[in-house]
């Protein structure tokens, strides 16, 4: 490492230097990409939340925990002694503990999406659309969210989230689908006439305000579609109509498809959305990997309670911090992301990675591939500290640090 005090460099600068290597620029996301647009899912936070849901925890949340550790301290509140149930408490506690940490996060990111401004979602966008590939060592549904709600082909599993508690709504009914198409459709081309029996006026629909829209769509819809089911498919649309028309990113693939009415992994060679830790929407089955979509919370809270508490079920996510790399080289889903990653090429930006020893197994796969240049988010007190832990991991690339403060969304 050269004794030389490391150089931060702007935001702006590293879009320019990702131009160059246009199209092998990928991202690789850690917790602090959702701390700095105020998605608190910290453990600290998360444990709040935990604890605001449950008063059970009160006696246990003492301390900074992750999540290995705050199970290991609830059951050891079980006594053992003449305890003919000891056995099935410690899973049954287990199961509800992780049960209770993805409730958790699903509402911290629900009720703080709300709170990203309009203009902060188009710079998001405009952030997100550099990339050809997307990695992050989260497991909550933050930036699925964000880059299903910018998928470009509607009709290949979009993903359609609401800022209700919270998580997925994909796949609406086919007969909804269609309405929405219409609606669609109708609002980019459709022409409204206006004939009074001596002059004709024409209107175009895109011009309507939502009052007028509605009534209008009601009309045309007449009895084919039910007033409730209309009015929630129109609000749907007005709601996401400036997304749709001004924001698609050219290709978002998590290796998902639907096959015999589930959706299962099927695609990893095209797949360019990883969750190298898992996420609390993908479970397996067997040898199948599936992906949880449901369309109310009630519904959806009761599929990952199954899952959970079904021996031949599992959620893939990865808690541990101590054997990750063992875990995930046991699984073909978290085992292809690391090898999606040790083969990518050109330029990697890291936001929000502390660059920790417990990510080296990550780290080791970034130094096998073809990666040039590694850009870094950091700031003027950690410069040192991350510089130093960048080449630790990767000796052998160019790695620069840039001023996380200088990212535009942050602010």
């Amino acid at each position: 490492m050269p004794d030389k005090e490391p150089k931060l460099i702007s935001y702006a600068d590293v879009v320019q230097e990702l131009e160059k290597t246009k199209p092998n620029n990928h991202l690789l996301l850690g917790n602090g990409f959702n701390l700095s647009l105020g998605i608190k899912t910290d453990y600290k936070s998360i444990l709040k939340q935990m604890e605001k849901n449950n008063q059970e925890y009160e006696s246990v949340i003492t301390g900074n925990f992750n999540l290995e550790e705050f199970i290991g301290a609830c059951k050891s509140q079980i006594s053992e002694s003449d305890n003919p149930y000891f056995d099935f408490m410690k899973r049954y506690y287990h199961n509800k503990i992780k049960l209770d940490f993805m409730k958790a996060v699903t509402e911290i990111v629900s009720k703080e999406m709300k709170n990203i401004a309009q203009v902060e979602k188009e710079e998001i966008y405009l952030f997100l659309k550099q990339f050809d590939s997307y990695f992050t060592l989260n497991y909550d549904p933050f930036l699925y969210q964000l880059l299903m709600s910018y998928k470009k082909d509607e009709k290949k599993n979009v993903l359609i989230f609401e800022n209700t508690l919270p998580f997925i709504k994909e796949q609406m009914e086919n007969n909804t689908q269609a309405i929405l198409k219409e609606i669609e459709d109708g609002y980019q081309s459709g022409i409204l006439t206006i004939n009074m029996g001596v002059d004709e006026t024409q209107l175009e629909l895109n011009k309507l305000n939502k009052s007028d829209f509605e009534k209008e769509m009601k009309l045309y819809f007449g009895k084919r579609v039910s007033q409730s089911e209309l009015k929630k498919v129109i609000d749907h649309f007005w709601k996401n109509k400036d997304l749709t028309e001004k924001r698609e990113i050219e290709r978002i693939d998590d290796g998902f498809w639907l096959f015999e009415k589930e959706l299962i992994f099927k695609n990893p060679q095209t797949q360019n959305l990883i969750f190298l830790h898992g996420a609390f929407h993908i479970y397996q089955r067997g040898k199948v990997f599936h992906k949880i979509t449901q369309q109310s919370e009630k519904a959806l809270y009761q599929r990952i309670e199954e899952v959970v508490e079904n021996a031949d079920e599992n959620i893939i996510c990865v808690f541990s911090d101590t054997n990750k790399e063992i875990e995930i080289t046991q699984n073909e889903y978290l085992k292809n992301g690391l090898n999606k990653l040790s083969g990518i090429e050109g330029s990697l930006l890291i936001i929000g990675s502390s660059l920790a020893d417990n990510d080296a197994h990550i780290f080791k796969k970034v130094n096998q591939s073809k990666i040039q240049r590694i850009f870094i988010t950091s700031c003027d007190k950690d410069k040192v500290k991350d510089y130093k832990n960048a080449n630790k991991f990767w000796s052998g690339k160019e790695v620069t640090l840039f001023d996380r403060d200088t990212v535009s969304y942050a602010k």
